[in-house]
């Protein structure tokens, strides 16, 4: 009976969107003859698209909920696939009202952060249910891969097996805390008047520092997800990762792209006569997040069928409640405890560097004192009652033997 259903829901939503796409530009014709403004056209189109987003993606994502036989990789599908009615909605928001757009697109790119990284971690469960995961020797016995061209011109391999994921995941968490951190910058310095939204060539605003460490974090971010699946790929195989590497990446990218071709077109004058009783910003910014709602849609498509949970159905398998799933959804305890970890990490190896800078300040010191003893006992220690003869001890001769009696100096 399910199954029935879930195919009567699926080609009654086909059949609703085909007639909404192809009735769309007329309605649109008719709204401009009615002298609407454009600004509400753009509302009225992008809701729409929204409204047809909605419910696929939704789907998907209670598919895998109904569905839940592998919690350790379902988990992390479920963040990735609310990333389209997240990014749909906050986009819609952010057209309708223009003054909170920095506060919602911001938020956006945190919850971008959070998908990357639990991609990374669905990834790494696969591979440890296949039997390839960090912790195993399987990975050990891999060859070091080397690094994609330009990276490969500054750094060698990075060593196979547990070193390699470890610093395929730090390049995940690196983005995971600097995105908070810029956001948070962009809204402090946004509310003293600092921030100069969209102002990329500006290097008195601080948008253009937060953009330049955010665009960094995030292609290096991305760099090392693309690394990983490369250097795995046979491992990654039975997933069919194509798909949703193009799912996430191309998500992330082609905004990021689109919205700084927006602002090149916006330097050069392109929207200038354009804007109306608006400001060519304002305009810019709505641009963007009006195409984001109309891609989104496609982008709900390409899920779908990238992470689809027909592989998971199990009809022996206990459901769950919607307060477990919900629990699911927002508990970032384990993104937590990787980023405490990675903190752990830091300090470790700080300490372990300024215990080592001081064992040689302090070695340095003691020789030099052991030295300068030696040299004010050498008259008396080597000079006979007669004044004739003497032996000369030279410092090099000194230095060897201040070297045996140097004490030890804990780290």
């Amino acid at each position: 009976m399910g199954i029935v259903l879930r195919r009567v829901f699926r080609y009654t939503w086909i059949g609703v969107c085909l007639i909404t796409l192809v009735t769309l530009p007329g309605c649109a014709v008719v709204l401009h003859r009615h002298h609407y403004s454009l600004q509400y056209l753009a509302w009225f189109i992008a809701g729409v698209f929204v409204l047809l987003t909605l419910p696929i993606s939704l789907y998907d994502v209670t598919q895998h909920y109904e569905h839940f036989t592998k919690p350790k990789l379902q988990r992390h599908v479920a963040r990735v696939l609310w990333m389209v009615p997240i990014y749909s909605v906050d986009s819609w928001l952010a057209l309708r009202f223009p003054a909170a757009g920095i506060y919602l697109n911001t938020l956006r790119e945190c919850y971008e952060a959070y998908v990357i990284y639990n991609f990374y971690m669905y990834l790494i469960a696969y591979l440890e249910e296949a039997g390839e995961g960090s912790d195993t020797g399987a990975l050990g016995d891999k060859e070091p891969f080397p690094h994609i061209w330009p990276v490969s011109c500054a750094l060698n391999p990075w060593p196979p097996g547990r070193e390699f994921i470890r610093k395929c995941k730090n390049g995940m968490l690196n983005y995971v805390v600097l995105r908070p951190i810029t956001t948070l910058v962009a809204f402090i310095t946004e509310m003293i008047g600092v921030y100069g939204h969209n102002q990329l060539f500006n290097w008195r605003r601080a948008y253009l520092y937060c953009a330049l460490t955010n665009n960094f974090s995030q292609t290096w971010a991305l760099y090392c997800l693309a690394l990983l699946y490369l250097a795995y790929q046979r491992e990654l195989a039975p997933m069919n990762p194509f798909y949703k590497f193009l799912c996430v990446k191309a998500t992330v990218f082609f905004s990021f792209w689109q919205a700084l071709a927006i602002m090149i077109m916006l330097r050069i004058g392109l929207f200038a006569g354009m804007s109306g009783p608006f400001e060519e910003t304002a305009v810019a910014e709505g641009l963007q997040n009006f195409a984001i709602c109309i891609e989104m849609f496609f982008a709900s498509l390409l899920h779908s069928k990238a992470f689809s949970a027909r592989q998971f159905r199990d009809a022996t398998f206990p459901s769950r409640s919607v307060s477990e799933h919900l629990r699911d959804m927002f508990d970032i305890e384990d993104v937590v405890d990787e980023v405490q970890q990675r903190a752990v990490h830091l300090r470790n190896q700080f300490s372990k560097s300024v215990s080592l800078s001081r064992l040689a300040d302090l070695t340095q010191q003691a020789m030099s004192g052991r030295v300068a003893d030696l040299k004010s006992l050498k008259e008396p220690e080597i000079n006979s009652n007669d004044a004739k003869t003497s032996i000369a001890i030279s410092e090099e001769e000194i230095l060897l033997v201040s070297l045996p009696m140097q004490p030890s100096y804990p780290l």
